[in-house]
Formats: C-alpha cells, structure tokens, sequence
C-alpha cells in the first residue's frame, strides 16, 4: 500500500473512531448502526475504505479493556493505543505503517510484537506490559465468568445458516462459499467464507436458507414445536426463531408473532412471504397484563426476553462497555415481568419456554427458580433440547467454546394438566 494512502486512511479512521465512541459510549448507539448511517450520509468513502474502517473500529472496541490497562493515562482514542489494538489482531505492516507514522512510532518495535503467538503476547511485547486475560471483559464482571469468555469474546463472529435443505451445501458450493452441518444439528451449517453478503444469493431470495445464529437455533430447538399445534413467539423481535418454529411445524400449525415494536412485526410479515409461511401478528406490551383473549390457548409460548446481549458480546463488542451490573438487574426486573405475563397464554399441558441471549445467572437460572417459586402448576420439562446432556435439568445454556456461536440460555417448562374432575364434561 501506498504510504501516504496507508496514513490518510489512518487519520480518516481515526477521525471516524473519535465520532464513534461519542455516539456508543455516551448515548449507547450500535457501532454497526454507527457506521451504516456514517457511510449512508457520506459518499466519499470506497469499498475498501469502508471496509477497513469497520476493521478499525470493531478492532478497537473488542481490545478497548486491555487497551486502558495498557494505556491508563492517555486521553482516548490515542494513536498507540489503536496500534495496539491493530497489532493484537495481527494487521499486516502495510495496514500499520500509517499508525506507526502518525504516532511516530519505530517500525521495528511493531515488527517484533508482530511476532508473539497471541493477541495479548502482542499487546505485552508492543507495550512492555503484562495484560490480564479478564481486561478483555468489563471490570464488573470479572472474577465471575468462565475465563473461556476472555479467550471466545476476542475471536470473530461466525455465521450459522438453518436450512431443511441437506443440498445447500452443493448449491453454496458452486458459488465458491463453503458451509458445512452440525454434527447434531443437520439443520445448522456453520458457514467458513466470511466475507460474503448471503442476503444477495438467490438461494436466500428464495428461501433455502436463513441466516440464524446456532445458539438461537438451540433456542427454537428446546421448543421443539410439532406440526398441527398452535404456538406464541411472545417477544418475536426481528422474527428468526418465529421462522424456525413455523419451520419445524411444517406448515400445520398456527403461530401468533406478538412484540411490543409493530414496525419489527411489519418486517418479520415479509420475511415469512418470502418463505411461503403463513402466521398472525398483535402488538402487546408485555410488561403489561396479557389480554385475556389470549389466556390458556397455547400449546407452546417462547419468551426469548429483553435481555444484556452479553451472550452477543463477541459480535457486537461495543456493547461490553455500555452495560453495567445495574443494567443487568433492571433486565431482570423487566424479564420477571414479561414471563410473568407470557405465561397465562400457556394451556394446562402446554409448554413455556424462556429464552435469553445473556451469560449472567441473574437473568438465566435465577429467573426460573423466582418463577418456579410462585408458580406451582409449572414444572421443568424432562423432554428438552437433544444437545441436552442432562435430560431433566430443563434448562440449556450454549456458549462459544460449544459451536464457535454466541452464548445463550434456554429453560423448558411444562403446564401441569388440569385434574380430570376440573375438565368440562364430554358431549
């Protein structure tokens, strides 16, 4: 790369980093959403451009803990600290040499951090400091979590496809992008290319695939929705997991898509059109008492609940540093509300399942065992998930190191049927 064009690059990304920890830090706006509205308002940057920014940033914001152990003192972002961040996920010296010119920072000393075996070798043989392996994660949650989350969280995304399809592979195959089933799961194929738009393939235009994170199949798959009955996806959001339950009904069943955001449920309609799926739609606040129309009628309801993300920390690393231990507990307060309410639409017999893409036993464990506690007709369902190691816990967690996916949390309960003499009398 051209030097002047590697250190105008570096100043333009700098300049859009400084704007993008303003906008996520400070009014907690999604780098991603950040950037798409960045490059939708301003036409002058390329491609690659483009490209390589998103790098920048994402690079930053996944490194930014050890980056302040590192670099206490110096007013964020600082130039070395963003090389570091750089060198840690091992960008070329072409890439760097703009940062090393900005900062006037010696090549050499880039070169031989270069050469460590990990990110956080990097970071000491750039810096001259040993970095703990927790200051990946927020300083609040450290000492708690499994210390595989320091090592997952740093690594990239993968993609996860769901398709009935057992050709896709061949049909993907011939346009050069390579994915490949779950050794338990046939529907889930972990895709190796990651620099594709899979929502351009004509395979997606026509429904042979989903793009679905294994973890929220694992979801879908705990409520293991057969054909012919009649399921609530309480909290449907973008409407992904609707999907794979209509999908796992085979088209003979009925499925009510309630959320509070009616525009979401608008866009989860023409998702379902373009698979040839059929299901309703309502509105509901269920922070608030569920309408009684909808009281004991179903044979499942899912409540995937609002929730810290944390499970998404590795794809969206931003986030990390917009949460709080005291977010965490208003979510709590909040899913305790929402399964509270989602609930009552259970028919005696029928499953509850509760969902939450979140690492943190406040929202996950503890949730269930507060509901069990007041909610005797309920019970957790032996019947769960077939990655399940132990059938009568009820409840699955999925964590990075399991599939290369995000983290989730999934519990299985089953409504205790009403005593024969409480049932009406047969005609």
């Amino acid at each position: 790369m051209n030097p002047k064009l590697s250190r105008a690059r570096a100043v333009t990304a700098l300049e859009v980093l400084k704007e993008a920890l303003a906008e996520v830090l400070e009014k907690g706006y999604p780098a991603d959403a950040f950037l798409a509205r960045k490059f939708r308002m301003e036409k002058r940057f390329g491609s690659k451009d483009r490209r390589y920014i998103r790098d920048v940033i994402f690079s930053y914001f996944r490194w930014r803990g050890a980056i302040l152990e590192a670099f206490p003192d110096d007013s964020e972002p600082s130039v070395p600290a963003v090389t570091v961040a750089l060198i840690s996920e091992k960008f070329p010296m072409e890439q760097l040499s703009g940062w090393l010119e900005l900062g006037e920072i010696d090549p050499a000393k880039a070169e031989k951090a270069l050469v460590g075996e990990t990110p956080l070798e990097r970071i000491g043989l750039f810096t001259g400091k040993e970095i703990s392996a927790e200051s990946v994660l927020p300083e609040w949650t450290r000492g708690e979590l499994d210390p595989r989350f320091s090592e997952w969280f740093q690594k990239r995304s993968c993609i996860w496809l769901r398709s009935d399809n057992e050709k896709l592979p061949e049909l993907l195959a011939a346009r050069g992008i390579e994915i490949i089933p779950h050794e338990r799961v046939p529907q889930a194929f972990r895709c190796l290319n990651q620099n594709v738009n899979l929502y351009d393939l004509p395979e997606y235009r026509s429904g042979q695939f989903e793009v679905q994170d294994f973890s929220s199949q694992c979801i879908g798959l705990m409520c293991s929705a057969q054909p012919g009955e009649r399921w609530m996806d309480s909290c449907a959001g973008a409407g992904g997991k609707t999907l794979q339950l209509l999908s796992m009904m085979q088209g003979k069943g009925k499925m009510l898509s309630s959320d509070v955001s009616a525009a979401r449920l608008e866009e989860l309609k023409k998702r379902a059109e373009r698979l040839g799926l059929k299901l309703q739609t309502e509105t509901h606040d269920l922070t608030k008492p569920l309408p009684e129309h909808l009281h004991d009628r179903f044979d499942g309801v899912l409540v995937d609940a609002p929730c810290s993300s944390s499970g998404r920390w590795r794809r969206n690393p931003e986030t990390r540093w917009q949460s709080s231990r005291e977010r965490v507990m208003e979510f709590a307060v909040l899913q305790e509300k929402i399964l509270e309410n989602a609930a009552k639409a259970v028919k005696p017999g029928g499953i509850l399942v509760y969902a939450t893409c979140s690492i943190f036993t406040e929202e996950n464990e503890n949730q269930v065992e507060k509901f069990l506690n007041f909610h005797f007709d309920f019970a957790l369902d032996e019947n769960g998930c077939i990655l399940l190691s132990d059938k009568k816990s009820g409840m699955l967690r999925v964590s990075p190191w399991d599939a290369d996916c995000d983290a989730s949390f999934a519990a299985r309960l089953r409504r205790k049927p009403l005593p024969e003499d409480a049932l009406p009398p047969q005609r």
